[in-house]
């Protein structure tokens, strides 16, 4: 395998035609694939095997007019777009999907400040703004195939658990949801959410997490945001209960928490679930069927799952009421 990748990528990078600019493989079987860039007889980089496959789609984008590569690190590379933005993008899957969003014409890019950018999501007409590597991860997942699109939410309630940079209640915003009330305990993350969520009357942003009691806690991080800052959690059932005070509804209970989706949904008790017409879950390790047979013994059914791509212990589900 390490043969192939390596042979594949010294083909593309040969016949790729830009003057002065040529590639030397270094090749060991017993260890790392390692790809070096030069210019004018001058090393510009050095590639791991792990950024291979990545330089070669920036290398067709470049030949797709999509783009000019300026600079390139063994972590991220600097950019021209075609509408004369200069970027520095990080080297990930889920930037190059940002990039095949921007060459199929499905986002805007509007600006660039440092390593955050604006981008218009041109099918729900709204903006994101944010980190690049943030905002590459929050379109990749909107334009998914296991997204929201099967949920009707035109005058509905939803309440958003985990709401990073604020896309998905957005997009919920942008289908007609009469309200959307959104969790989210990462300063960082709320800081560019707040931003967002100001395109819309009906979101309501909440710079705290939801948990089985009020408590103070500790962020993981997420790429490395807020990883290890204390923050806020409160009970979710009380929650839960001042929204239906105020709206008398829950259409769509969303949880996509990175891990607290266990605690979440075994706390809340039957009489709060029974008012709750849909739930969207991701969950994270452990016996996945316990906590569906949970909600299906409170009258929901499996309706639609996923499992996430190169993740054996994440999978995604949509469940809905029984006599929907």
């Amino acid at each position: 395998m390490r043969l192939f990748l390596a042979l594949r990528a010294l083909i593309f990078v040969s016949q790729y035609t830009r003057p002065r600019l040529t590639a030397i493989l270094n090749l060991s079987m017993k260890k790392e694939i390692r790809l070096r860039l030069l210019s004018r007889n001058k090393i510009i980089v050095t590639l791991s095997r792990r950024n291979l496959l990545y330089v070669m789609s920036l290398l067709r984008f470049e030949q797709h007019g999509v783009l000019s590569i300026l600079e390139i690190t063994d972590v991220t590379a600097s950019i021209l777009l075609s509408n004369g933005m200069i970027a520095k993008i990080p080297l990930l899957r889920f930037t190059l999907n940002l990039l095949r969003l921007v060459e199929n014409h499905r986002i805007e890019v509007v600006s660039v400040e440092d390593r955050c950018a604006t981008v218009r999501v041109k099918e729900f007409n709204f903006s994101l703004y944010g980190p690049i590597d943030l905002l590459s991860a929050a379109v990749y997942d909107m334009f998914s195939d296991f997204y929201y699109y099967e949920i009707d939410v035109a005058g509905k309630v939803v309440v958003d658990i985990g709401g990073f940079i604020g896309d998905t209640a957005l997009y919920f915003a942008s289908r007609g949801a009469k309200a959307v009330y959104v969790f989210e305990p990462s300063s960082e993350l709320v800081k560019y959410a707040r931003r967002n969520v100001a395109q819309s009357e009906n979101i309501f942003l909440n710079d705290y997490g939801l948990g089985s009691e009020d408590k103070t806690d500790f962020f993981f991080g997420y790429f490395g945001y807020s990883a290890g800052e204390e923050i806020r959690i409160r009970e979710i059932s009380s929650v839960l209960a001042e929204i239906l005070k105020r709206e008398g509804k829950i259409d769509l209970l969303k949880v996509d928490c990175e891990g607290c989706e266990w605690e979440l949904l075994t706390c809340i008790e039957r009489p709060l679930f029974d008012v709750v017409s849909a739930v969207y879950v991701e969950i994270h390790g452990g016996d996945h069927n316990a906590l569906l047979s949970r909600l299906e013994n409170f009258g929901f059914r499996l309706k639609k799952s996923k499992q996430i791509p190169l993740s054996k212990s994440v999978s995604m589900y949509l469940l809905d009421r029984l006599s929907a």
